[in-house]
């Protein structure tokens, strides 16, 4: 880790609000919207902080230990044995120093609490053992002297510890290095005359500039905790700007909150001056870039907006858009910004006049344009805007689209909605290209926008098998496998290729579903493929692409696949053959036949309902949706309901030619049935196996379709009359329940049989 980046981190950890909510929690979907292409994307506030103070994004998280103050000790400890080493004390010996070193800090941090600008906490009763000056002659003097204070202060005797701090500050800037910061904050916590304070706090600025070691970022907190007490808006938000530049992470949230008092006070003083300045403005209209950002933010307006609203409560403020015309330079440089936050408030004809006099080649004016294309009916536009974004963004070190759950969203976690931000580009681009019959140019853009849902559509009822076999060979040649990591790492149970599945074991018990893949975009292509190859009996086909943890176990359903349809067995040995591939079919068919999207839902675990996409987008000219007791779907009725773009006849054609065989939710199941069925027809009336494999395939869907599961019940009552399970069905008038399914028959062949290890 980056020594002087724990500080930020430190700070940060404080500001991310969270929203407590319930589940579960969906990634967004883009194709059963009507106007999704024109929604606003969300914007990551701390990334676009980050990208105009020209600072990268933090990496890492840190995890607080009991205080914050403890987590500063291993870098204390750090920097300490760094300068022992390069001065060439024995290893010995510096570990025993610093095993003094932490013992005297643990003691005199533990417990203690955050402050405000002024004031330091006494400490815990357990300082006022430890010695007179605890840290040796061996320790740098300023250190221990620093030390030294810090006891006294501990003891409730603090005008001393700030005589031996004004001491250290008054020493020459060699003498004073490592503590000089860490003095000059320490006279400013504890200083009770505000004015003294600010001192202070500039002089921690000072002894930055002249050399002094900032471990921990101390210089940009003085910044920050300048600003607070700055009366003037304007010159505060320059603080807490240059904090932030210089590496106060919790500054993020001050600036946002003066940016949002001064466009509310609508000081026409301070605006002018905030919109003459190239920062200050910058940091304005992103702040209202973000306020404004979301998609369906123009409905949430309308709807909190108070019947006869004065026009001095919209957003972006009029006396703000004013103050920029009258006093910012053209062509204006982050005027994109501002035209977001006005295309987001529904205000269109102000936001197209505010691109105008923009930046055009910006990447955010361009995104912008390709909405307004979009409205003019301009696909090739849009699309070519969307593009030329996309180019200069993908170049960017932080290029990681994606489509996080809804939850992270609210969290206003910086890295996720910078992933959300971009994942919308690309779902943007695709959702245009399907408007203009590139369905796989689509397909590529929502996978890798992380739209798995949409794309999983596209995959599987828009283009051919072959198309997608064609593209999923160009875009995702070879499967991509989990990276290594630490044995201890804790992972979801579904992110590797570890669990191969043993064809010998795999319908025992708890080993059934029992498996798990690496998830990536082009993973999951792949995946979608091998099912929908393995649903249309390619199976040969269909190995190639499927994940490797299911390779063996879709081998031997092939070997049983191909062995019943040879012609070579007959009896009972072909009805074992079937009954074990049908048993396959309904213990692991979500695994190897499931669709992703409508009607088994497989891309959310096969836990929930998937809404038909295909009947959805069949009201090619707009649509509503309403769940009641079931989906029900309607023609458009108002303008918001208009679909933008239309759904082109040729989709809907598409679909039409690549009907799914069976709609039944957990369709499988129904393959599986019918595979019994079949299995039954090998073996004679009233065999002893005949009623329990119609018993066992009958409750594979006796409780979800009852209708479904009715032949084999009527198949079960004739042709098993003579059997006691038989009889005992026809006088229920339903299946036995309570009995132990049956395993595999008789009479399978050896080479047919997986050998357990």
């Amino acid at each position: 880790m980056n020594l002087r980046v724990l500080p930020g981190l430190l700070a940060w950890t404080f500001v991310s609000p969270f929203a407590a909510a319930c589940g579960p929690f969906f990634p967004d979907t883009v194709l059963d919207k009507p106007q999704a292409a024109l929604d606003v994307p969300p914007v990551s506030y701390l990334a676009e902080l980050h990208r105009i103070a020209g600072t990268p994004m933090p990496t890492e998280r840190f995890v607080l230990g009991e205080t914050p103050f403890l987590a500063q000790i291993p870098l204390e400890v750090a920097q300490l044995r760094m300068g022992w080493r390069e001065a060439g004390v024995p290893e010995q010996v510096i570990e025993d120093r610093i095993k003094r070193y932490t013992e005297v800090r643990q003691v005199l941090l533990t417990g203690l609490e955050t402050v405000g600008r002024s004031g330091f906490p006494i400490g815990a009763a357990a300082a006022g053992a430890l010695p007179l000056k605890p840290l040796e002659q061996d320790f740098p003097r300023d250190v221990a002297d620093y030390v030294e204070g810090a006891r006294l202060h501990a003891i409730g005797r603090t005008e001393e510890a700030r005589a031996l701090w004004k001491g250290i500050l008054e020493r020459p800037a060699a003498e004073k290095r490592l503590r000089g910061i860490w003095a000059a904050w320490m006279l400013a916590k504890t200083s009770g005359d505000p004015d003294e304070c600010l001192r202070w706090y500039e002089r921690v600025d000072r002894e930055e500039q002249e050399g002094a070691i900032d471990l921990l970022n101390l210089a940009a907190a003085a910044k920050s905790w300048r600003a607070s007490a700055v009366g003037n808006p304007i010159e505060s938000l320059r603080l807490f700007y240059d904090a932030f530049r210089s590496g106060k992470e919790g500054a993020a949230l001050d600036i946002r909150n003066i940016s949002a008092a001064i466009l509310e006070e609508k000081n026409d003083t301070s605006l002018k001056e905030a919109a003459a300045d190239p920062v200050l403005r910058r940091l304005l209209n992103l702040h209202l870039q973000a306020l404004l950002d979301g998609p369906g933010q123009n409905d949430r307006i309308e709807e909190e907006a108070e019947p006869g609203a004065e026009q001095a409560s919209l957003l972006p403020p009029n006396e703000w858009l004013a103050a920029l015309a009258a006093t910012a330079p053209l062509p204006l440089e982050d005027g994109s910004r501002l035209a977001w936050a006005l295309y987001a408030a529904g205000r269109y004809d102000e936001a197209a006049h505010w691109l105008t006099i923009s930046r055009k080649d910006e990447p955010l004016a361009r995104w912008l344009q390709a909405k307004f294309d979009l409205r003019a009916g301009n696909l090739e536009a849009a699309r070519r805007n969307l593009a030329a974004a996309e180019q200069v963004w993908s170049m960017a070190a932080d290029w990681k689209p994606g489509n996080p759950y809804l939850e992270s969203m609210w969290m206003d976690a910086g890295t996720e909605r910078l992933q959300g931000f971009q994942g919308r580009l690309l779902a943007d681009a695709g959702m245009v290209a399907l408007a203009s019959a590139d369905v796989s140019a689509a397909t590529v853009s929502l996978v890798e926008g992380g739209y798995d849902e949409d794309a999983a559509y596209l995959a599987e009822r828009v283009l051919s098998t072959d198309e997608l076999l064609k593209l999923v060979r160009a875009k995702a040649p070879a499967w991509e496998p989990a990276p290594d990591r630490p044995q201890s790492e804790e992972e979801d149970y579904r992110t590797d290729d570890s669990d191969v599945v043993d064809p010998a074991t795999c319908l025992e018990g708890d080993m059934i579903g029992n498996y798990s893949w690496h998830m990536t975009a082009k993973n999951r292509l792949r995946y979608e493929l091998a099912r929908r190859l393995g649903r249309e009996g390619r199976l040969d086909e269909a190995a190639e692409f499927m994940p490797p943890s299911l390779k063996r176990l879709f081998d031997h359903y092939r070997s049983l696949h191909a062995a019943r349809t040879s012609g070579r067995y007959s009896g009972e040995a072909l009805a074992a053959i079937t009954w074990r591939e049908a048993r396959l079919h309904r213990s692991w068919g979500a695994e190897l036949f499931s669709t992703d999207t409508f009607p088994d839902g497989g891309i959310h675990g096969w836990s929930f309902e998937a809404e038909d996409l295909s009947a959805i987008r069949s009201h090619r000219h707009g649509w509503t949706v309403e769940w009641n007791e079931q989906l029900e779907i309607k023609d458009a009725e108002v303008e918001a309901d208009r679909a933008v773009p239309l759904v082109l006849e040729s989709e809907i054609e598409r679909v039409k030619r690549h009907p799914l065989p069976n709609t039944n939710r957990f369709h499988y199941r129904y393959v599986a049935a019918d595979l019994a069925m079949k299995a039954a027809e090998s073996l004679p009336d009233n065999h002893p196996q005949l009623a329990p494999l119609y018993n066992t395939a009958g409750q594979w869907l006796a409780a979800r379709n009852p209708q479904a599961a009715d032949p084999l019940y009527q198949a079960m009552v004739k042709r098993c009359k003579d059997t006691p399970m038989g009889q005992a069905a026809d006088k229920k008038r339903w299946f036995i329940g309570n009995t132990e399914a049956l395993q595999d028959l008789p009479g399978l062949p050896d080479e047919l049989m997986p050998k357990k290890p």
